[in-house]
């Protein structure tokens, strides 16, 4: 096995803000509860009543008042913030899987089953080397790489986790029956709204299909992982259960702590890059703006599908005639897809960045998808409003002499 796993540090930085943004919102919302439900005034005054008493140094086990519950997790709010700002990340990582442990630990009866794979993200990424972009003055490491040991060890104990769980259904009569999902939605905590109606509206056999369908896949999480269409399966299978539970039952939380480790195990390998597109990415060289990011695509680019040149220079030239955008603006970054051949097709504009995206594949082709799923003439304002004002927000740069160079063109 490889010591590194081709995750980029970008699609690792893009993680911690989106599970860094989570951890806020969730303690923000437990704030005000906080009282009640880790102090000796709210819903379990004795510490002794839970069954990990005495496992873990707990200070809210000591200091019981509700001021102490409220500033112990006002002080995991704050450090949520830093952590999704980068700062001290792998610091604030193993403080916030302590507090999150001592939270659990005051009242078991919070318990659900996104606790326990929030906690080892927490403590995954305080061993995750330093290094990422995204981090409010942190030094990028141009080797980051995310160690394939702690990729591979979230990968297995997710879908063991899964394959135990459904395991465990089978002594279930309801899981058995199917009649599993009929009994969530028509709990008191199912979410009201169309989708419930809708799906209380299908036939009892449609309901019982969708309840064995998600005990298979549950069981299936762990055989299915010994190759990749198996992964991707199992991986697409689950968070689509935990989507439709957002959907019909009213407590995100549920649920949302399942979609991070989701999130968290996203094999690029699935969406290879589209090595035979020979894609050419022409650009403003005088753009700082712009040289960022061809960067950037150079670096995500591992299977340098993509080649570069200035629409200043010869390169661009013979393109832009062939296909009459010799007027084109310089703030226009153009991308040629298979260059060169008969199927010759160019992109301006958004649809450039989304087809340059789309080469290089990975987290990345999901990102093209997102911005051609919105209308066009919203994306190109968007553009063009940046494109207006980079040479005021960017200084300008240039590539020649970087180490990746044999991909400029002139």
């Amino acid at each position: 096995m490889n010591a590194t796993k081709p995750m980029s540090a970008w699609q690792f930085a893009l993680f911690r803000v989106v599970f860094g943004g989570y951890l806020v919102v969730h303690f923000a919302h437990v704030l005000p509860w906080a009282g009640e439900l880790f102090s000796r005034e709210g819903l379990l005054p004795d510490a002794r009543l839970n069954f990990t008493h005495g496992y873990l140094p707990d200070p809210l086990e000591h200091f019981q008042s509700a001021a102490f519950a409220t500033s112990f997790v006002a002080a995991l709010t704050g450090l949520s913030v830093l952590f999704t700002l980068g700062v001290a990340r792998r610091t604030c990582a193993l403080l916030l899987w302590y507090g999150w442990a001592c939270l659990f630990n005051r009242n078991n009866l919070i318990s659900n089953p996104g606790i326990p794979y929030v906690g080892l993200l927490l403590l995954l990424c305080a061993l995750v080397p330093a290094g990422e972009p995204l981090a409010w003055r942190g030094r990028r490491d141009a080797a980051w790489r995310m160690p394939a040991a702690i990729f591979w060890g979230a990968w297995m104990l997710l879908v063991a986790g899964y394959t135990y769980s459904g395991a465990w259904k089978l002594l279930s009569p309801s899981w058995l029956d199917g009649s599993a999902l009929h009994h969530l939605l028509t709990n008191p905590l199912a979410r009201p709204g169309a989708f419930r109606d809708l799906m209380l509206s299908l036939p009892d056999g449609a309901l019982r299909g969708l309840t064995w369908a998600a005990l298979a896949g549950e069981l299936l999480a762990l055989p299915l992982s010994f190759t990749r269409r198996g992964r991707c399966a199992a991986w697409l299978a689950m968070l689509a259960m935990h989507l439709g539970i957002l959907l019909v039952v009213d407590f995100a939380d549920l649920t949302l702590g399942m979609v991070m480790i989701h999130l968290f195990t996203f094999d690029p390998e699935w969406l290879p890059a589209r090595r035979g597109s020979r894609a050419l990415v022409l650009f403003d060289g005088d753009c700082g703006l712009c040289d960022r990011s061809v960067g950037f695509l150079l670096a995500e680019d591992t299977a340098q599908t993509l080649r570069f040149a200035p629409l200043q220079g010869t390169t661009a030239a013979p393109v832009l005639r062939r296909h009459s955008l010799e007027a084109q603006p310089l703030s226009s970054v153009v991308a040629v897809e298979r260059e060169g051949t008969a199927h010759e097709r160019v992109h301006v504009r958004s649809a450039a960045v989304a087809a340059a995206l789309d080469s290089i594949g990975g987290l990345w082709r999901i990102a093209a998808w997102m911005l051609r799923f919105v209308p066009l003439r919203i994306c190109d304002a968007g553009y063009d409003f940046i494109a207006a004002r980079r040479h005021r927000w960017f200084p300008p740069a240039c590539r020649l002499g970087a180490p990746d160079a044999d991909r400029m063109l002139p």
